[in-house]
């Protein structure tokens, strides 16, 4: 390292965060530092490129402008930490893509940074060149200790990075899948009911992708069995009581048989179990499944329901068909026929989403999206829910919701 870099790295270390070449100069008070580039790929400091927002009403572009200077072992500590918040706020992997996208993205608001030239609307390439993927993977690859890299071997076989606690831990998601399989299994069984080992091999013969290795072990199989009680018949929590009574242990892979309970009296058990605030789901780490949002407030907006959501106060099902997250913010969701007749019985957006927030909860039921697919008639018809109109021969209030709806359209059409 030569001494102008010695000087340099001091500067960063000082005020911590990157610098522009005019800002450098100025707080060294030295003008020999080099007039447009002061950094060599091989050396300690790195160059954060950024590109601003330019054009006019009607052309819009992004154009190139003048780079950010950073120290490198700086600059990767910053990476470093923001990997592991977006993993952990997350629980589940994330493709190498997302991750470059997100180090961009926050970059200058993580350190403050302000636009040269003033412009509002501008990203940077957070350090990481003109092979963004590549340099990420190799600096990922120097912290094997944290994370790990994997392709998927489903889907679009993208590169995914995880949490490396998480290959000696069963995570939320796999538990979900893996739970998910066993219903499946013994959905499809005689009498809904199998022996243990049969319900372990069979799991093992679902192409679901997973952290957790395969084979999936009797250990584990059982765990999530004797976690949902309400899901699953056994004698197993019973033969481990009179064992323990006994004095005696278990015999691993003791033969002992599991039913499936009903799925409507589940399910409804779950929905009313699980009920939280919109704000409070994280939207983007859902699996295939269910979506239930009851009402729990005291003024309904349509008055001809006023009886029945109290008697029903599943107001919408909606199905989730895909576990793959777009977006990595959640946000407030509202299926679009659950938000069209909303919209119909109020007078603005806003007030439509100030009521959501203060009268409803969202439930979520997770399993095999073809599960769920042939779940669907079975639920509808039995939570009957009031704006579940498409599918649902029976709902009760389809033409006042139908009126009011064709109302609401002509009257946007006028403004």
């Amino acid at each position: 390292m030569d001494i102008r870099e010695i000087k340099i790295t001091e500067l960063f270390n000082k005020v911590n965060k990157p610098l522009l070449l005019s800002e450098i100069k100025s707080k060294l008070n030295s003008t020999d530092i080099g007039e447009t580039r002061i950094i060599d790929p091989n050396k300690l400091i790195i160059e954060i490129n950024i590109w601003a927002l330019d054009g006019g009403q009607s052309s819009y572009s992004f154009l190139k402008d003048t780079p950010f200077y950073y120290s490198k072992d700086l600059l990767e500590k910053y990476w470093l930490n923001e990997i592991k918040f977006q993993l952990q706020s997350r629980k589940s992997e994330l493709p190498i893509d997302a991750v470059t996208s997100q180090l961009k993205h926050q970059l200058h608001i993580h350190f403050g940074l302000i636009n040269p030239r003033g412009k509002a609307s501008y990203y940077t390439d957070a350090g990481l060149g003109e092979h963004p993927e590549t340099r990420i993977i190799e600096f990922l690859l120097k912290y094997e200790n944290i994370f790990y890299i994997r392709q998927k071997t489903s889907g679009n076989y993208q590169t995914v990075v995880g949490l490396k606690q998480w290959l000696t831990e069963t995570s939320e998601i796999d538990s979900i899948k893996i739970k998910s399989s066993i219903i499946s299994v013994l959905r499809n069984a005689p009498e809904k009911k199998l022996w243990i080992d049969d319900i372990v091999f069979g799991i093992n013969r679902f192409n679901i992708e997973t952290i957790t290795t395969k084979p999936y072990n009797m250990n584990l199989i059982e765990k999530i069995i004797e976690n949902d009680p309400k899901r699953f018949n056994s004698d197993y929590l019973f033969r481990k009581e009179i064992a323990a009574t006994n004095n005696a242990i278990q015999k691993a892979g003791e033969k002992y048989m599991v039913e499936l309970t009903d799925d409507i009296e589940y399910i409804s058990y779950y929905f009313k179990e699980n009920q939280k605030l919109l704000k409070n789901i994280n939207y983007d780490n859902l699996y295939s499944g269910f979506a239930a949002f009851s009402f729990i407030g005291k003024k309904f907006p349509l008055d001809e329901a006023q009886e029945y959501v109290k008697t029903r106060p599943i107001i919408y099902i909606e199905q989730i068909k895909d576990p793959a997250p777009v977006s990595l913010y959640g946000s407030k969701w509202l299926p679009y026929e659950l938000n069209s007749y909303l919209e119909s019985l109020f007078t603005a957006t806003d007030e439509v989403d100030k009521w959501c927030e203060e009268n409803l909860t969202i439930s979520i039921y997770s399993e095999h999206f073809d599960e769920i697919k042939l779940l669907v008639p079975k639920v509808i018809s039995h939570f009957s829910p009031i704006f579940n109109v498409a599918g649902n021969a029976g709902n009760l209030f389809e033409h006042i919701l139908e009126q009011k709806l064709e109302i609401y359209q002509k009257n946007k059409e006028k403004k």
